[in-house]
């Protein structure tokens, strides 16, 4: 398994990088990205500024207002929400990544070649990546987060008792316990792929999580919304219902 040799860990990370290079390709054959005029953009402003000669003092202008652009966004409840999610959930992976072979060595008693083999599961969670992308588009990104963060504190919890039952069980039945509970585990973790590795990590996302409001529901009135307004209507005449959400997800009022 490599525990003496390194060539077993080459090849896969040979064989996986080729494969993602391979998937890489494939998406750029077989994807598109909008025009400047479909996203908006005014095309005339952007050539005309490509023409003017470099100022340092135009640069450091738009680097002002660049950085204003980005730490504007955290004027959106929604927009924190989902940061706050994010941050500690990749926070938490992060951790994970360092102390899960430490764990499998010193509280198992198990080699790295072990640790590396349970990791390696997480190639079966991938073929679940079009299921959650069912999920997302049928439940909204609130539920698949509570669904994701609840379910996943179980495993991980099952993880930490198979380290206290593991004097009291034989060797067969624990590993097939680890290998399920790690299964499981990786599962959760990659419904929404930046998941957490510590209880208290994952509880906080699941807190953050239980008051995002941008679900299926929500989205739907947002999205009507906007449309409604590219068409042509005004603010003032915006319906309870449409302002009570859109202020709810933006976390300031709607201003006519």
């Amino acid at each position: 398994m490599g525990d003496d040799k390194a060539i077993s860990y080459q090849t896969f990370a040979i064989g996986i990088t080729v494969v993602f290079a391979i998937m890489l390709f494939i998406v750029s054959r077989t994807t598109w990205e909008m025009t400047p005029e479909e996203a908006g953009y005014d095309v005339s402003a952007i050539e005309a500024e490509k023409k003017q000669p470099f100022g340092f003092a135009r640069w450091c202008k738009n680097v002002g207002n660049l950085a204003v652009d980005y730490i504007s966004t955290f004027r959106i409840s929604s927009f924190r929400k989902f940061m706050g999610i994010y941050l500690t959930s990749h926070c938490m992976m992060d951790v994970f990544g360092q102390t899960f072979v430490f764990f499998v060595i010193f509280c198992w008693g198990k080699n790295a070649a072990f640790a590396s083999m349970l990791l390696s599961i997480d190639v079966v969670t991938k073929f679940f990546t079009p299921l959650w992308g069912y999920l997302f588009s049928k439940i909204g990104p609130k539920n698949v987060f509570q669904l994701a963060f609840g379910p996943g504190i179980v495993p991980l919890g099952t993880i930490f008792a198979t380290w206290k039952i593991q004097p009291a069980m034989g060797g067969g039945a624990w590993t097939a316990v680890a290998i399920a509970s790690c299964l499981f585990w990786l599962v959760a973790r990659s419904l929404i792929w930046f998941p957490c590795w510590t209880v208290i990590g994952l509880v906080l996302s699941w807190i953050i999580a239980l008051t995002f409001r941008l679900d299926k529901r929500t989205d739907g009135i947002l999205n009507g919304e906007i449309n409604r307004l590219k068409n042509g209507g005004s603010k003032t005449e915006v319906a309870s219902e449409a302002k009570k959400v859109v202020e709810s997800l933006a976390g300031v009022p709607i201003r006519a």
